[in-house]
């Protein structure tokens, strides 16, 4: 249990290690969806 949780946060880590070119990206769209989403509900 402990050895799978140990590989669950290197895959973790490597996910958001190689997402980190596209967390601007990401903040971007989420605030797109947001705005959007609020604009549709007024």
């Amino acid at each position: 249990m402990i050895g799978w949780r140990y590989d669950f946060w290197d895959i973790v880590d490597t996910i958001s290690e190689l997402a980190k070119p596209y967390k601007n990206v990401e903040a971007i769209l989420k605030n797109v969806l947001t705005v959007s989403v609020s604009l549709h509900c007024q």
